[in-house]
Order: structure tokens, then C-alpha cells, then sequence
């Protein structure tokens, strides 16, 4: 979240729900902005990039065989 003089530019709610689907995890992600200002349009703008961004990490990461 960015900050403008020591307050929030912006407020989401995160939604993350785990589904089995076919043997697999599927995982489902909502975003919904509760409020903003006028300066958190760049930052929202970016948000499902950025998020893209780490659940691609996430998934590289648990896709390594863990060391005994």
C-alpha cells in the first residue's frame, strides 16, 4: 500500500480461496479496493502485474523438489 503524509493512499480487501479441482489446487485471488485517492491510481494500475509477478515466484518455487 503506498502512503501520502503518514496515511493510506489506498484499502483492498485480498480474497485467497484454495479449491481441489481434479486432483489439483486451484487457487483463486480477488482484489477489490475498498477505498483510494487520486495519487493510488499508478500504484493500482500495477496491482495485477505485481501480483502476477509473485504467484508466478510462488509457483516456481513450490515446483522445487524439497532437500532431505
Amino acid at each position: 500500500m503506498g502512503f501520502s503524509a503518514g496515511k493510506p493512499m489506498f484499502e483492498v480487501l485480498t480474497t485467497v480461496t484454495f479449491a481441489e479441482q481434479g486432483g489439483k489446487t486451484k487457487q483463486i485471488l480477488r482484489v477489490r479496493v475498498i477505498q483510494r485517492t487520486a495519487q493510488a491510481a499508478p500504484y493500482l494500475a500495477g496491482m495485477e502485474q505485481g501480483w502476477t509477478q509473485s504467484l508466478e515466484r510462488l509457483a516456481s518455487y513450490v515446483a522445487i523438489p524439497a532437500k532431505e
